[in-house]
Order: structure tokens, then C-alpha cells, then sequence
């Protein structure tokens, strides 16, 4: 088990710096209880640093359909998750809310001295969830490059 360290940006929204996931963003920021540090532990064997923060990585390590727009919007080849013609706000909600649990996952698996592989944590969150399908069907998740508007 070893841990790694990395720098980690955010990027900037129309509110400011920030993330569309506030409350899985607060719960990272916590200083009482270091869920960024559970997260990058479980997360050990995966690369990590190829995302621009540590809630990209959660988010699409967990919803693996999203990678491909993750990194066509890194390369400005996609809109963002919050304008994807998919998205609804109720679904940054849930998706939200399902993370902050998994963070708490996260949390509770450390305190038990086991350190799962990543596939493993991801059964264990979606069972803390209730079972619930937050994923897109992969049809629906569509490349967004016809919306990328070209800069001069």
C-alpha cells in the first residue's frame, strides 16, 4: 500500500473556481475528516494524475461511460458535463449525493484496515447507494464535439 501525491486543479466556472459536484467539493475540503486522502488510497493502483482534479477522477472512475467526454473536454473537443444535452440538473444532484456516499465508503473501508481494489469499490458504493442505476445507458452518452464552438 503506498500513497502518491499530486497537484491538483480546478477548473474555472461560471461561479468562480469550483466543481458542479458542491457537496462531494466541501466533503474533499473537510479538515476533520481527510476523505480526499480514503479516495487516493482505494485509488493506489489507478492513474490518477492524467485527470485535472481528484473529483474528475471519482466521477469517471466511477461512471466510466463519461471518460471519453471527460478527456475530449480536456482537450476542448467537448462541452462541459453541466451544458451535455444528457445532463439534467436533477442528475448532478443524485450524481452529487452518490458521491459524497461513496466518499463516506470510502472512509468506513479505511477504518476497517482493508483496502479494496478500485472495482471492488465501486460494487461497495453502489450498494451503500441502494442499488440505484445513476449510469447512462452508453448510447446515450454522445461525443459533444458539434457543440464545441472554435475559438478564433
Amino acid at each position: 500500500m503506498g500513497l502518491s501525491c499530486g497537484l491538483y486543479q480546478t477548473l474555472l466556472l461560471d461561479e468562480g473556481y469550483g466543481s458542479i459536484f458542491v457537496k462531494f467539493e466541501s466533503l474533499l475540503e473537510r479538515e476533520d475528516v481527510d476523505f480526499e486522502k480514503s479516495i487516493l488510497q482505494i485509488a493506489s493502483s489507478k492513474n490518477v494524475d492524467k485527470y485535472h482534479d481528484l473529483i474528475d477522477f471519482t466521477f469517471v472512475e466511477l461512471f466510466p461511460e463519461w471518460k471519453g467526454e471527460c478527456f475530449r473536454f480536456y482537450k476542448k473537443r467537448a462541452v462541459a458535463l453541466k451544458d451535455h444535452p444528457s445532463v439534467t440538473k436533477e442528475m448532478i444532484s443524485k450524481w452529487d449525493d452518490y458521491l459524497c456516499n461513496c466518499a463516506q465508503v470510502a472512509i468506513n473501508i479505511l477504518n476497517q484496515d482493508y483496502l479494496p481494489g478500485w472495482k471492488a469499490f465501486r460494487l461497495f458504493c453502489h450498494c451503500a447507494g441502494g442499488g440505484l442505476q445513476l449510469s447512462l445507458e452508453k448510447e446515450k452518452v454522445f461525443p459533444t464535439k458539434h457543440l464545441v464552438k472554435e475559438e478564433d
